[in-house]
């Protein structure tokens, strides 16, 4: 007997193989696993780029706590859903005969590969950009902003091949899979049962279209997330975005901003802080907004002490969890800037005739109208000459301006805040003329850890030593667990207050006038369904001043017990102007119209402030 005729065993390692093998010939379980792994790759963008927020399986009691939840919508990302079109042509290729030939399926696979690309498109806009997806806006905004976004992540180059290494073998696998499933498997020898589940699976989502609108399927939360629904709802966006711009270069701002009579007899000092992430979210988590409560509780009685009159409310901010250039474009200009393509057209329109925003009007009453912009990076030079046309400002006060050498912490990365507001209170004190100053703050910019130490001086800061500083690891941010992103923002939030409130404390201007306002809701500790409004403080020694705001829906001191949006961004400006000739204008001023839509086409000023039993959305 010869060795080769001897009968081999196969390892017992092999043996899982084996059984796999096994199973992959089976034509209904073949047909199954490809079909579920297709329909992985397409969700696997959104879960993965979702970090915490998304998980392969929705999470019972969060996730998932009623039958809608179930079927309809889930707001955390998870693979536990269908794509329309991959039932659909499932369902097709189960009930009808199927064209024979070698190289028909390819394109579907071509189809399904330009799905993924979309829903990947799709998952940058939504999870990192914090915007719905549209052609017309994200086109000019990924070209303006995705250099600076690769500039800011610490990743290797080697890194991004293995990326297209990775997006060449998802191409093939894709290609693969939908061969299995449209030339390999034999109608016949699928059972009845599949039949049936995948008809009844189409058939809710049939249903769901019906009831709800293709848009249901469209939307990013959506458990039968469709392709061609998601791209009839972003050629309408991408409609409607073309029609909004084109409507914006028909406003006139210089008819409806026209301030040449309001003039102010007196001059405080204004300070306009945007205090970044600081969103209404604050009030809608129990317990953020018993923190937060204890928090103003302590500031309040303090500033009241050095005599400063405070009145709150919120404001509807034209973004959501992120664009902070745009929110504070639309505060400053009075009008509602929602998109980076109307950014970047206004911006553009607007290099040689100078938008009559209110750091202009504040110019042309005597103020010396300067901009702070702490981070330690240097714009090109055109693009610093672009934004100081757009804006108007007299000084602006770069990294390079602030004399500081110590750490940096950050999306920036910038100086603490703690630094740059001390800065900034003694630059104003060094001016001969009265001071219009915006400045952006940080430590509350996203990933809000590690924060900065609070000294005694802020000068100490600027020659320290601190290991922990250092350019923010975004990827390493979105693994970080979300209890602890919750914890880190609310730290980033106190800090910043803290921050604020010295600065309020320190500020010997009697006359001074500073306005805290919130860019936009903080990203992955919120949802759309928080809302867009932000919180709104604005701070005077002069309670005239701010008792007067009480027109507008303020309510007094930092608290707000109902917390309601009363004023938009847009309608800051002329809400400032008014009462800032009401009170620093000569006596009997005509006090120009309130625009609480801000310049808006078909928008007619009113000449009175809303009353406070309707307030203005």
């Amino acid at each position: 007997m010869s060795l080769t005729s001897l009968p081999l065993s196969k390892p017992a390692s092999w043996r899982p193989l084996v059984a796999m093998r096994r199973l992959w010939a089976h034509p209904t379980l073949r047909f199954w696993a490809a079909l579920v792994a297709l329909n992985t790759l397409l969700l696997l963008p959104g879960v993965l780029l979702a970090g915490p927020e998304g998980s392969p399986l929705p999470r019972l009691g969060r996730d998932v706590r009623s039958w809608y939840d179930l079927l309809v919508r889930r707001e955390h990302m998870d693979l536990l859903r269908l794509h329309v079109e991959v039932l659909l042509l499932a369902v097709l290729r189960v009930w009808l005969p199927w064209p024979r030939g070698r190289r028909w399926w390819l394109p579907l696979a071509v189809l399904f590969a330009l799905d993924g690309v979309y829903q990947l498109y799709a998952a940058v806009m939504v999870n990192f950009y914090h915007t719905r997806p549209n052609f017309f806006n994200d086109l000019a905004f990924i070209r303006s902003g995705l250099a600076f976004v690769l500039d800011s992540l610490p990743v290797p180059r080697y890194v991004y091949a293995l990326a297209a290494l990775a997006g060449l073998a998802v191409l093939g696998l894709t290609a693969y899979l939908t061969r299995v499933l449209w030339a390999q498997t034999p109608t016949h020898a699928l059972d009845r049962a599949t039949r049936v589940t995948l008809t009844a699976l189409w058939l809710l989502a049939l249903a769901e279209a019906m009831w709800l609108g293709p848009s249901a399927l469209a939307a990013a939360d959506a458990v039968f997330p469709s392709w061609s629904a998601q791209l009839l709802t972003n050629w309408q966006a991408a409609r409607r975005s073309q029609a909004h711009l084109a409507q914006l270069h028909r406003l006139n701002p210089f008819a409806v901003y026209d301030y040449r009579d309001a003039r102010l007899t007196r001059r405080p000092n204004i300070y306009f802080l945007f205090f970044e992430s600081y969103g209404s979210v604050l009030y809608r988590r129990g317990d953020w907004r018993a923190a937060y409560q204890a928090l103003l509780a302590q500031w309040e009685p303090r500033l009241r002490q050095a005599g400063w009159h405070m009145a709150t409310t919120l404001s509807e901010s034209p973004v959501w969890g992120g664009g902070s250039w745009m929110a504070y474009t639309s505060a400053l200009f009075g009008l509602r800037v929602t998109e980076q393509q109307a950014y970047l057209a206004l911006r553009e329109q607007y290099q040689t005739l100078p938008y009559p925003n209110l750091g202009r009007y504040l110019h042309r009453q005597g103020y010396t109208y300067a901009w702070v912009t702490p981070i330690a990076r240097r714009l090109s030079p055109s693009l610093m000459e672009k934004n100081r046309r757009f804006y108007g400002m007299d000084v602006w006060l770069t990294f390079e301006d602030l004399n500081y050498d110590g750490p940096l912490y950050g999306w920036g990365p910038a100086p603490p805040d703690q630094y740059v507001l001390g800065f900034m209170r003694e630059w104003a004190q060094g001016q001969s003329q009265p001071v219009f100053m915006v400045y952006l703050t940080q430590s509350s910019h996203y990933p809000w850890a590690p924060l900065p130490p609070v000294v005694d001086d802020w000068r100490l800061l600027a020659h320290m030593h601190d290991p922990r500083s250092g350019k923010a690891d975004l990827e390493a941010w979105k693994q970080v667990p979300h209890a602890q992103v919750r914890r880190d923002y609310w730290n980033a939030v106190a800090y910043t207050w803290a921050q604020i409130g010295d600065f309020l404390l320190a500020l010997e201007d009697p006359d001074a006038v500073v306005i805290v306002l919130g860019d936009h809701q903080p990203p992955r500790v919120s949802a759309r369904r928080d809302t867009y409004a932000t919180i709104l403080h604005i701070c005077a020694r002069d309670p005239a001043w701010v008792d007067a705001l009480a027109a507008y829906g303020f309510r007094p001191g930092l608290w707000l017990a109902t917390p309601t949006a009363t004023v938009r961004h847009e309608g800051l400006y002329s809400l400032l102007v008014r009462e800032l000739v009401r009170h620093y204008g000569p006596p009997g001023s005509d006090l120009p119209p309130y625009l609480p839509q801000g310049l808006e086409a078909g928008v007619e000023p009113t000449a009175t402030p809303p009353r406070t039993d309707s307030p203005t959305r």
